[in-house]
Protein backbone atom coordinates (compact mmCIF):
# COMPACT_ATOMS: atom_id res chain seq x y z
CA UNK A 1 0.00 0.00 0.00
CA UNK A 2 2.57 2.69 1.16
CA UNK A 3 3.69 2.06 -2.89
CA UNK A 4 1.00 2.72 -4.65
CA UNK A 5 0.29 6.12 -2.98
CA UNK A 6 1.38 8.31 -0.34
CA UNK A 7 -2.33 8.41 1.29
CA UNK A 8 -1.86 5.52 3.01
CA UNK A 9 1.10 6.71 4.90
CA UNK A 10 -0.36 9.91 5.29
CA UNK A 11 -3.54 8.34 7.17
CA UNK A 12 -1.27 6.23 9.43
CA UNK A 13 0.10 9.57 10.70
CA UNK A 14 -3.22 10.97 12.01
CA UNK A 15 -3.42 7.60 14.01
CA UNK A 16 0.47 8.63 14.66
CA UNK A 17 -0.64 11.90 15.88
CA UNK A 18 -2.84 11.00 18.05
CA UNK A 19 -0.74 8.61 19.74
CA UNK A 20 1.98 11.30 19.76
CA UNK A 21 0.13 14.07 21.54
CA UNK A 22 1.39 12.81 24.41
CA UNK A 23 4.92 12.38 23.10
CA UNK A 24 7.12 9.67 22.42
CA UNK A 25 8.70 8.38 19.03
CA UNK A 26 7.72 6.24 16.45
CA UNK A 27 9.48 2.56 15.92
CA UNK A 28 8.56 1.05 12.63
CA UNK A 29 9.69 -3.02 12.26
CA UNK A 30 10.57 -3.94 8.46
CA UNK A 31 10.50 -0.96 6.66
CA UNK A 32 11.03 -1.61 2.90
CA UNK A 33 11.59 0.84 0.72
CA UNK A 34 11.63 3.66 3.25
CA UNK A 35 8.61 5.03 1.56
CA UNK A 36 5.92 4.71 4.67
CA UNK A 37 8.35 6.44 7.11
CA UNK A 38 8.64 9.33 4.48
CA UNK A 39 5.21 10.32 4.08
CA UNK A 40 4.33 9.89 7.31
CA UNK A 41 7.10 12.21 8.46
CA UNK A 42 5.86 14.68 5.96
CA UNK A 43 2.07 14.11 7.34
CA UNK A 44 3.44 14.72 10.92
CA UNK A 45 5.22 17.72 10.07
CA UNK A 46 2.22 19.25 8.16
CA UNK A 47 0.91 18.85 11.22
CA UNK A 48 3.66 19.97 13.38
CA UNK A 49 3.37 17.40 15.50
CA UNK A 50 6.81 15.54 14.41
CA UNK A 51 8.29 12.98 16.50
CA UNK A 52 12.06 13.73 18.00
CA UNK A 53 13.17 10.47 16.22
CA UNK A 54 11.48 7.63 13.84
CA UNK A 55 13.28 4.57 14.35
CA UNK A 56 14.01 1.70 11.71
CA UNK A 57 14.17 -2.30 12.81
CA UNK A 58 15.60 -3.15 9.79
CA UNK A 59 17.79 -6.59 9.19
CA UNK A 60 18.59 -5.95 5.58
CA UNK A 61 21.53 -3.77 4.79
CA UNK A 62 20.17 -3.74 1.63
CA UNK A 63 17.05 -2.56 2.31
CA UNK A 64 18.54 -0.35 5.25
CA UNK A 65 20.69 1.46 2.37
CA UNK A 66 17.40 1.82 0.28
CA UNK A 67 15.37 3.57 3.14
CA UNK A 68 18.43 5.82 3.59
CA UNK A 69 18.12 6.70 -0.07
CA UNK A 70 14.45 7.34 -0.16
CA UNK A 71 14.46 9.64 2.83
CA UNK A 72 17.22 11.47 1.62
CA UNK A 73 15.59 11.90 -1.85
CA UNK A 74 11.79 12.86 -0.36
CA UNK A 75 12.87 14.26 2.91
CA UNK A 76 16.09 15.27 3.07
CA UNK A 77 15.67 17.70 5.78
CA UNK A 78 13.77 14.97 8.19
CA UNK A 79 16.50 12.54 7.85
CA UNK A 80 18.33 13.31 11.06
CA UNK A 81 15.75 12.57 13.35
CA UNK A 82 15.82 8.76 11.09
CA UNK A 83 17.31 6.35 13.69
CA UNK A 84 18.48 2.56 12.57
CA UNK A 85 18.23 0.32 15.05
CA UNK A 86 19.95 -3.58 15.89
CA UNK A 87 17.08 -4.87 17.90
CA UNK A 88 13.89 -3.31 19.82
CA UNK A 89 13.84 -1.25 22.19
CA UNK A 90 13.82 -1.19 26.05
CA UNK A 91 11.08 1.22 27.85
CA UNK A 92 9.76 2.49 24.90
CA UNK A 93 7.05 5.39 24.55
CA UNK A 94 5.42 6.33 21.23
CA UNK A 95 4.07 4.29 18.49
CA UNK A 96 5.64 0.86 17.22
CA UNK A 97 4.38 0.45 13.48
CA UNK A 98 4.29 -3.24 11.79
CA UNK A 99 3.17 -2.99 7.92
CA UNK A 100 3.08 -6.19 6.55
CA UNK A 101 5.75 -7.63 8.92
CA UNK A 102 3.24 -10.68 10.61
CA UNK A 103 2.78 -12.56 7.22
CA UNK A 104 6.63 -12.53 6.17
CA UNK A 105 7.44 -14.81 9.86
CA UNK A 106 7.72 -18.68 9.49
CA UNK A 107 4.62 -20.71 10.08
CA UNK A 108 4.10 -24.26 11.06
CA UNK A 109 2.16 -26.47 8.61
CA UNK A 110 -0.14 -28.41 10.52
CA UNK A 111 -2.16 -31.32 9.25
CA UNK A 112 -5.41 -32.45 11.27
CA UNK A 113 -6.39 -36.23 10.70
CA UNK A 114 -9.36 -37.25 12.67
CA UNK A 115 -7.91 -37.55 16.13
CA UNK A 116 -4.46 -36.74 15.04
CA UNK A 117 -2.74 -33.86 14.41
CA UNK A 118 0.88 -33.78 12.31
CA UNK A 119 3.39 -31.30 11.73
CA UNK A 120 4.19 -30.95 8.33
CA UNK A 121 7.66 -31.00 7.02
CA UNK A 122 9.78 -31.37 4.18
CA UNK A 123 11.74 -34.34 3.05
CA UNK A 124 14.25 -35.34 0.10
CA UNK A 125 12.48 -38.35 -2.35
CA UNK A 126 15.08 -39.66 -5.36
CA UNK A 127 16.44 -35.91 -5.25
CA UNK A 128 12.97 -33.73 -4.50
CA UNK A 129 11.74 -32.16 -2.18
CA UNK A 130 8.74 -33.53 -0.87
CA UNK A 131 6.41 -32.60 2.05
CA UNK A 132 6.48 -35.36 5.37
CA UNK A 133 4.10 -35.52 8.10
CA UNK A 134 4.96 -36.09 11.70
CA UNK A 135 3.60 -36.34 14.58
CA UNK A 136 3.72 -33.14 16.84
CA UNK A 137 6.35 -33.02 19.48
CA UNK A 138 4.75 -31.98 23.32
CA UNK A 139 4.76 -28.43 23.76
CA UNK A 140 3.23 -25.10 22.64
CA UNK A 141 2.25 -25.98 18.93
CA UNK A 142 0.60 -29.14 20.09
CA UNK A 143 -1.45 -27.51 22.67
CA UNK A 144 -3.02 -24.90 19.61
CA UNK A 145 -3.04 -27.42 17.30
CA UNK A 146 -5.21 -29.24 19.74
CA UNK A 147 -7.54 -26.29 20.80
CA UNK A 148 -8.19 -25.23 17.33
CA UNK A 149 -9.81 -28.99 15.69
CA UNK A 150 -10.85 -27.74 12.89
CA UNK A 151 -11.86 -31.02 11.22
CA UNK A 152 -10.75 -34.26 9.57
CA UNK A 153 -8.32 -33.93 6.74
CA UNK A 154 -7.19 -30.16 7.39
CA UNK A 155 -4.26 -28.40 6.82
CA UNK A 156 -3.72 -24.83 8.17
CA UNK A 157 -0.91 -23.17 9.72
CA UNK A 158 -0.19 -21.94 13.30
CA UNK A 159 2.23 -18.94 13.19
CA UNK A 160 4.46 -18.67 16.68
CA UNK A 161 6.79 -16.01 15.71
CA UNK A 162 3.88 -13.98 15.53
CA UNK A 163 2.84 -14.44 19.11
CA UNK A 164 6.04 -14.19 20.20
CA UNK A 165 7.06 -11.00 18.46
CA UNK A 166 4.27 -9.33 19.86
CA UNK A 167 4.83 -10.66 23.33
CA UNK A 168 8.63 -8.95 22.76
CA UNK A 169 7.07 -5.74 22.05
CA UNK A 170 4.98 -5.74 24.77
CA UNK A 171 7.74 -5.97 27.29
CA UNK A 172 9.44 -3.06 25.07
CA UNK A 173 6.94 -0.74 25.48
CA UNK A 174 6.29 0.86 28.23
CA UNK A 175 3.78 3.54 27.38
CA UNK A 176 1.96 3.96 23.48
CA UNK A 177 0.24 1.68 20.69
CA UNK A 178 1.63 -0.78 18.61
CA UNK A 179 -0.10 -0.30 15.03
CA UNK A 180 -0.30 -4.11 13.07
CA UNK A 181 -0.99 -3.91 9.54
CA UNK A 182 -1.80 -7.21 7.71
CA UNK A 183 -4.08 -9.36 5.66
CA UNK A 184 -5.35 -12.14 7.34
CA UNK A 185 -8.71 -13.14 9.31
CA UNK A 186 -10.11 -13.62 12.94
CA UNK A 187 -9.82 -17.29 14.40
CA UNK A 188 -13.20 -18.37 13.26
CA UNK A 189 -12.57 -17.08 9.18
CA UNK A 190 -8.98 -18.40 9.11
CA UNK A 191 -10.02 -22.58 10.39
CA UNK A 192 -13.29 -22.03 8.71
CA UNK A 193 -14.53 -25.26 6.81
CA UNK A 194 -14.57 -24.36 3.79
CA UNK A 195 -10.31 -23.20 4.13
CA UNK A 196 -9.84 -26.65 4.12
CA UNK A 197 -6.14 -26.20 2.63
CA UNK A 198 -4.98 -23.10 4.69
CA UNK A 199 -3.39 -19.91 3.09
CA UNK A 200 0.03 -20.42 2.35
CA UNK A 201 0.91 -18.75 -1.15
CA UNK A 202 3.95 -18.14 -2.86
CA UNK A 203 4.77 -15.54 -5.38
CA UNK A 204 7.32 -15.95 -8.45
CA UNK A 205 7.68 -13.32 -10.98
CA UNK A 206 3.68 -12.04 -10.07
CA UNK A 207 2.55 -15.34 -10.62
CA UNK A 208 0.52 -16.85 -7.34
CA UNK A 209 0.49 -20.60 -6.72
CA UNK A 210 0.46 -22.60 -3.84
CA UNK A 211 3.41 -25.07 -4.22
CA UNK A 212 6.24 -23.63 -1.38
CA UNK A 213 8.95 -26.40 -2.66
CA UNK A 214 9.02 -25.07 -6.12
CA UNK A 215 12.20 -22.86 -6.89
CA UNK A 216 13.56 -22.69 -3.13
CA UNK A 217 14.89 -19.75 -2.16
CA UNK A 218 13.83 -17.97 -5.46
CA UNK A 219 9.97 -17.01 -4.52
CA UNK A 220 7.96 -15.22 -1.89
CA UNK A 221 6.08 -17.55 0.59
CA UNK A 222 3.64 -15.90 2.97
CA UNK A 223 0.29 -16.69 5.07
CA UNK A 224 -2.51 -14.62 6.32
CA UNK A 225 -2.42 -13.90 9.82
CA UNK A 226 -4.53 -15.36 12.24
CA UNK A 227 -5.34 -11.45 14.11
CA UNK A 228 -7.42 -13.33 16.57
CA UNK A 229 -4.26 -15.08 17.61
CA UNK A 230 -2.61 -12.20 17.46
CA UNK A 231 -5.13 -10.25 19.97
CA UNK A 232 -5.19 -13.02 22.22
CA UNK A 233 -0.98 -12.97 22.35
CA UNK A 234 -0.94 -9.12 23.31
CA UNK A 235 -3.82 -9.51 26.04
CA UNK A 236 -1.85 -12.46 27.80
CA UNK A 237 1.48 -10.15 27.57
CA UNK A 238 -0.22 -7.22 29.36
CA UNK A 239 -1.65 -5.05 26.37
CA UNK A 240 -5.01 -3.28 25.56
CA UNK A 241 -6.90 -4.66 23.21
CA UNK A 242 -8.01 -1.26 21.36
CA UNK A 243 -9.59 -2.14 18.08
CA UNK A 244 -9.59 -4.06 14.67
CA UNK A 245 -10.53 -2.48 11.36
CA UNK A 246 -9.54 -2.69 7.61
CA UNK A 247 -7.80 -0.89 5.58
CA UNK A 248 -10.39 0.12 3.48
CA UNK A 249 -12.04 1.67 6.97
Amino acid sequence: APEISSLFGRTLARQAAQVLADGGDIFELGAGTGRLAADMLVELERRGQLPSHYRILEVSPDLRDRQRETLSRRVPHLVSRVQWAEHLPHGFEGLVVANEVLDALPVHLVAWRGADVYERGVNVEKGRFVFSDRPIEPGELLDLARSISPGNDYVSEICLPARGLVRSLAQALARGAILLIDYGFGHREYYHPQRSRGTLMCHYRHRAHDDPLFLPGLQDITAHVDFTAIAQAGVEAGLSFLGYTTQAH
